[in-house]
């Protein structure tokens, strides 16, 4: 009994006024087109209809929607008039029960095809990221151009495989006739499932093509930014060995306020000897107000903050002064013949194993979370 439902009646599930709520629309045609003259109380019904749903959402108490939600409503409206994913629309309720189960077959369908791209495409940023990676270790160059057009590729024949995998499963569906109930009343409908399908093919060929693009302008960006830093370090390192060779070939050992004057002497030396510029900072606020207008306006000033972390991050000065004192203490380890092994396993850990573990999850999260939602 703690099962039952408690839904009794249709305004249980849907509000629903039976004296306020009712629009009759007649057709736009008095007779059969083109000939046939316009109906003139066509317009007059919707305008009624549509000062109907405005009186309505004035009196609603819910809070207002964001840009990004309403947008996503309108596009699956769209889709659900464009393809005719009304089941309230077949007076044969085992036609309805029919569509309702190709329906809920395709989403199935729609979701393995999406999944299996997402799949591809994270392995393919981190094989992105990967090869950047290695080639700055190895000191060769890669032409991110042509790995772009490798992926591109590949990406290509995966989704004309997954594209071909999803068209013969709905024709499978459809010659079924023997284990799928009551499919042939729904056999006018194949049509369009199979628009659909290729249609899914195009929206998600599109949307690869510009996250691949936009991860190898990262890739060209981060390794411009470590090419900086390399040389950086490449500096420091001469500079420490240096000191160390000066500071062992003393009689007497320096203590530890002197080691720290003597290495701030060549601190200041290589911030002498290098000129940093600045990254520019762009006014994201007046930027968004001028592409956007209104739509974005409360997130402007996440987009501004997102803006000035990443000059925190990657301005050549600050990201000097971030290793300030890590290359104080190997300079004293060097210097006291101290063993770094430990010290270097723990930041490794902190600062390449976590942060890739952390990123990994949260790619996967998604996918899998969908997937457990389905499964119920």
């Amino acid at each position: 009994m703690e099962k039952k439902s408690t839904d009794c009646k249709f305004t249980d599930i849907l509000e629903y006024n039976i004296n306020g709520n009712n629009w009759y629309i007649p057709g736009l045609w008095l007779g059969t087109p083109p000939m046939a003259p316009v109906n003139t109380g066509y317009s007059e019904e919707v305008n009624k209809f549509k000062c109907g749903i405005l009186d309505i959402l004035k009196r609603t108490k819910v809070p207002a929607q964001d840009f990004m939600e309403f947008k996503e409503w309108i596009r699956s409206l769209w889709k659900a008039v464009q393809f005719e994913n009304f089941i309230f629309s077949f007076r044969n309720s085992l036609v309805a029960e029919a569509y309702s189960k190709l329906c809920a077959e395709f989403n199935t369908w729609e979701w393995a095809f999406k999944k299996h791209m997402i799949d591809w495409y994270t392995k393919s940023e981190t094989n992105i990221s990967n090869t950047g990676v290695m080639s700055m270790q190895s000191g060769s160059e890669v032409n991110l151009d042509r790995v772009l057009a490798a992926l591109s590729c590949e990406a290509e024949n995966e989704l004309e495989k997954e594209e071909k995998k999803l068209l013969d499963t709905i024709q499978q569906y459809f010659s079924n006739t023997n284990e799928v109930e009551h499919v042939h009343l729904v056999e006018n409908h194949k049509e369009d499932f199979i628009n659909s399908a290729r249609g899914l093919r195009r929206e998600v060929e599109t949307d690869i093509r510009i996250k691949l693009e936009n991860a190898i302008l990262i890739q060209k960006g981060i390794e411009k930014v470590e090419h900086i830093k390399q040389q950086q370090r490449n500096t420091m390192r001469d500079k420490v060995l240096s000191l160390i060779q000066v500071c062992r070939n003393r009689t007497n050992t320096l203590s530890e306020s002197e080691l720290n004057e003597e290495f701030e002497k060549i601190w200041n030396d290589i911030l002498k000897e290098n000129s940093f510029k600045a990254l520019p900072r762009q006014d994201v606020v007046k930027e968004t107000h001028r592409l956007l207008y209104n739509n974005l306006e409360m997130k402007a000033r996440a987009f501004q903050k997102m803006h000035d972390d990443y000059i925190q991050r990657n301005d050549p000065l600050k990201s000097l002064e971030s290793f300030k004192e890590e290359w104080l203490a190997d300079f004293k380890d060097l210097y006291y013949q101290r063993d770094q092994c430990q010290n270097k396993a723990e930041a490794c850990a902190m600062k390449c194993f976590a942060p890739a573990l952390l990123e990994y999850i949260q790619k996967r999260l998604g996918p899998d979370i969908v997937d457990e939602m389905l499964s119920v």
